[in-house]
């Protein structure tokens, strides 16, 4: 409940140049940003910081906080702040090679963030190009990124992707040997569904 102590304490980590505290700091205006019991102007300053913060963060974590900075910045009405953390962090996820394996997930992930600012069409084509690189991730790790991606299509009114991705999700885990990693995949799948 104290916000001048805790924006204090974050701005203090502002000259370490460690990347986690680059993190822990974006992530720590955020969560302010996010506390529905402070005034408006406090939750506008803390998510402001965020967004300076989230310089000091490098490569798709850097991209993955202004995804989350940019959901804070529309729950607080700030459309255009939030479109233009989402633009920023596409331009991060785009430049990604298909083989890194989260890129799939991040994508889906930033469907949805465009989504829920009413950008269904640019949201279906990152849905889509996330389907495209998902086969590049870990076999383990693809059938919980079908279920993210399908998680995606059924956010923006797709149902029928939806089902044809959570079925494709479902056949990668069917296809996984090994007991354990198998039902952690359906374990994954199910909480999507």
């Amino acid at each position: 409940g104290e916000y001048t102590v805790a924006m204090t304490q974050l701005g203090l980590l502002e000259k370490d140049p460690d990347m986690d505290s680059a993190w822990w700091r974006t992530a720590g205006y955020v969560s302010l940003a996010g506390k529905s019991e402070l005034p408006r102007d406090q939750r506008i300053e803390a998510i402001r910081e965020a967004r300076k913060a989230a310089g000091g963060i490098t490569g798709w974590k850097r991209g993955e906080a202004l995804r989350s900075i940019a959901e804070t910045f529309a729950r607080l009405d700030m459309r255009a702040d939030a479109r233009e953390a989402l633009v920023a962090a596409e331009k991060i996820f785009d430049a990604l090679p298909s083989t890194v394996p989260v890129k799939a997930a991040l994508l889906a992930n930033l469907a949805r963030s465009w989504a829920a600012l009413g950008e269904m069409e640019r949201s279906r084509r990152l849905l889509d190009s996330a389907v495209a690189v998902a086969p590049e991730a870990i076999q383990i790790e693809r059938p919980a990124i079908y279920a993210n991606i399908a998680h995606g299509y059924q956010a923006t009114g797709q149902p029928a992707q939806a089902r044809a991705t959570y079925d494709r999700a479902l056949t990668e885990a069917e296809s996984l040997t090994n007991a354990r990693p198998r039902a952690l995949a359906v374990v994954e799948i199910c909480r999507s569904l």
